[in-house]
């Protein structure tokens, strides 16, 4: 097996797993009513190997793979009364919205520049805009 079919391996089982209906699921009909589940999907994988020859003119091959797929649900499109909407779950911040806001930014590059300036014996550099970082 070389490099390039443990890929298209690994490709093959995920396009096997992660098809149109895991993002659009099956419409489910309750009367006049019909609802359609919508999931976002995120994959990755990876694959590395080295293929060479030995002695006896002959090739070896070693190598891995290595791949992971995440099921989100986002929501559901209702259909009713010839009317389409869609209704998203809700999400809420995710950790990057929480914490990373531009007072923590501000806060975080001006103890970076008094750590550095500790190391080299000196005052910190503070511009106007980093005097009171982190107190909006």
């Amino acid at each position: 097996m070389s490099l390039e079919d443990l890929a298209r391996t690994v490709l093959q089982q995920l396009q096997e797993t992660i098809n149109t209906k895991t993002i659009v699921g099956q419409p489910i009909v309750a009367g006049e009513t019909t609802v359609v589940p919508i999931t976002k999907v995120s994959f990755g994988f990876g694959v590395g190997g080295k293929q060479e020859k030995d002695n006896r003119d002959a090739s070896t091959f070693g190598g891995g793979s290595g791949g992971g797929a995440t099921l989100e649900p986002m929501g559901f499109i209702v259909i009713s009364d010839g009317d389409a909407r869609l209704v998203p779950f809700n999400q809420g911040l995710t950790v990057w919205e929480r914490y990373i806001t531009p007072a923590n930014v501000k806060m975080v590059a001006t103890k970076i520049k008094e750590i550095v300036a500790a190391r080299k014996g000196v005052e910190p550099q503070v511009s106007k805009t980093e005097k009171g970082a982190g107190q909006e």
